[in-house]
């Protein structure tokens, strides 16, 4: 491993000045020191904890050559015009929901121009510098420039064995994110998408993986603390609204930097470059999991250093996601976009519906394959569980099920009063539940499931339930449990989700009165298993998915009418956007039914 050292500038006038500093001195010197030997390898980061700084990092440099590299720094900075006003530190860490008396541990964290950096542990100097006091996360005023230890996170990137192979591809993303300094915008955009794309390729994700892989990426910003309940939303629909604008540029793109890739075609570029550079790497990664020395998985490591690509780069939290959805929408794009009213004999629809059809002379091809039992999924160690009461009938026992089905009508008055977690429990334990224990893996069901597959999920929002804190849970029916997934996401977003949620606006389902969705109390989510369904069926899995998530969502219907809940279905949403709400990919694990009670 290399010996590394390290210089932190802060900068407090803002991304034109971090820029600045970048392309006018750091990457000027760094060429230099590297064409004299003085050093064998740098790269650098932009960072938050201490203030907005960067951090340059240089191998087998000697105390001399860092000394004059310091000097060089603090010279080129108060060169610089100061920063338009002053920087505070309780504003700047409000931001990512720290307060002044917080401790945030060694996580990273993002200033919303760049998250948080590959690996190093925070500076600790719990001491407050210039304007007002700082938490214990440190700060330093505009201008300083302080030597400080490198402290790689070695089990982020692979383990001790696979650091020396990450910090090359450190060097090699910031040498392509020094290249695009000083190109305009427009530039910079097209080649982010280009060195994607480039990066998926080589690390040998293409198709449904490449779709998962970022669709993953995308979702897991919402987890973040650092982004500090951001809604990330907007993003999902800007890539959907700049792919529809050229919904055949971007596959096409993908397709051409695919072939360039893998064919070694073209001119020298910092795509090829860069997609040499990842494909080494992967392979080194893949040699070290072969043997067992590999600490994480593959695509968990490349997810963080393509996050430090986008961190060199520049980009914010919501650029990164919003790359991320395009690039997807890329390679989930239909050769041809039909219209979706069609109805010709091959419209969409009845394509699908023909090729899924059981037919006696295609038996023997379209028998159900053999799947194994769903593994238990583990619980995190640090999961949050809350276990429902084990109800009693309560109304469901006094009343007949000849009532309960003349009695059921969709009903939007909730009221704003809370519902009681009992009759959660009752709702979930005998419209969703086991209903005995597991034979032969088999589980034991309300509803009927194909082939006893149970392909099912049901994610749980109670925003106003007595003794249930507001977020998302998906619920455990062999516990009788709910685990949280995520935040409660908000009215704002739930408000977006869905053409009949808007009371007016262009996107309102003509006829619909609108749905505050403030006043619902309790949202549930039928969840599909496609990618399940599709192992065991084949095409006919997709319709036997939608047959079970319906009987799911009837159950709950029916019982939530014999608790004397309101209670709506829903069924016309705007997927991705709830898929992404919901953390699900929308490829493999898709909504497929929202219902409002209360």
């Amino acid at each position: 491993m290399a010996r590394w050292s390290a210089l932190h500038v802060h900068l407090h006038a803002g991304p034109e000045c971090t820029e600045t500093v970048l392309r006018e001195h750091i990457v000027p010197t760094t060429t230099d020191l590297l064409a004299r030997g003085e050093i064998s390898s740098w790269f650098f980061v932009r960072y938050w904890e201490g203030g907005p700084h960067l951090r340059w990092r240089v191998a087998d440099a000697t105390p001399e050559t860092v000394r004059r590299m310091r000097a060089g720094l603090v010279e080129a900075v108060a060169a610089l015009p100061p920063p338009a006003r002053e920087l505070r530190p309780a504003d700047w860490y409000a931001q990512f929901g720290v307060h002044t008396s917080d401790r945030s541990g060694d996580t990273d964290g993002t200033d919303g121009t760049d998250r948080p950096a590959e690996n190093d542990r925070p500076d600790r100097t719990g001491v407050a510098h210039g304007a007002g006091d700082g938490p214990e996360l440190g700060w330093h005023p505009h201008g300083t420039v302080v030597e400080q230890p490198y402290r790689p996170e070695v089990d982020r990137y692979g383990g001790p064995d696979a650091i020396g192979a990450a910090e090359e591809l450190f060097a090699a993303s910031s040498r392509v994110a020094a290249a695009l300094l000083g190109a305009p915008p427009a530039r910079r955009r097209s080649t982010a998408v280009d060195l994607l794309f480039g990066f998926l390729t080589a690390s040998g994700l293409t198709g449904h993986e490449a779709v998962r892989f970022l669709r993953g990426y995308a979702n897991g910003w919402t987890l973040v603390p650092e982004a500090n309940g951001r809604d990330l939303g907007p993003a999902l629909i800007a890539a959907e609204r700049d792919f529809h604008a050229d919904a055949s540029g971007y596959p096409a793109r993908q397709r051409l930097i695919a072939d360039i890739v893998t064919r070694g075609r073209g001119a020298a570029t910092s795509v090829n470059y860069w997609a040499d550079e990842v494909a080494a790497y992967v392979e080194r990664l893949r040699a070290l999991d072969g043997q067992g020395r590999l600490h994480g998985t593959v695509p968990g490591i490349l997810a963080s250093q393509l996050h430090m690509l986008h961190n060199r780069l520049g980009l914010s939290i919501p650029a990164e996601c919003h790359l991320a959805w395009l690039a997807s929408l890329a390679y989930g794009a239909p050769a041809a976009t039909p219209d979706f009213h069609a109805d010709g004999t091959d419209a969409p629809d009845r394509a699908y519906h023909e090729a899924s059809k059981f037919a006696r002379t295609r038996w023997p091809s379209q028998r159900p394959r053999t799947v194994e039992p769903a593994p238990g999924r583990p619980l995190p160690a640090d999961a949050v569980t809350l276990a429902l009461p084990e109800p009693t009938p309560g109304a469901l026992a006094d009343t007949t099920l000849a009532t309960v089905l003349l009695d059921r009508r969709t009903r939007y008055d909730f009221g704003r009063a809370e519902t009681g977690v009992a009759d959660l429990g009752r709702l979930l334990r005998y419209a969703a539940g086991d209903t005995a224990p597991a034979v032969n893996g088999q589980r034991r069901l309300a509803y009927p499931t194909p082939g006893a597959l149970a392909t099912t999920r049901l994610l749980v929002l109670p925003r106003r339930i007595a003794s249930v804190r507001a977020a998302l849970y998906e619920y455990l029916p062999e516990r009788h449990a709910l685990r949280r997934v995520a935040p409660d996401p908000g009215t704002d977003r739930l408000s977006r989700v869905a053409p009949q949620f808007a009371p007016t606006g262009p996107d309102i389902v003509p006829g619909a009165d609108g749905l505050d969705v403030e006043t619902v109390p309790l949202w549930l989510f039928v969840v599909a298993d496609l990618r399940r369904a599709r192992a065991r069926y084949g095409l006919r899995g997709y319709r036997f998915s939608a047959m079970e998530t319906g009987h799911l969502a009837q159950n709950l219907l029916l019982a939530a009418t014999a608790l004397g809940l309101s209670a709506a279905p829903l069924g016309g949403f705007f997927d991705d956007e709830l898929n992404h709400l919901l953390l699900l990919d929308g490829l493999d694990a898709s909504v497929f039914y929202a219902l409002a009670l209360g």
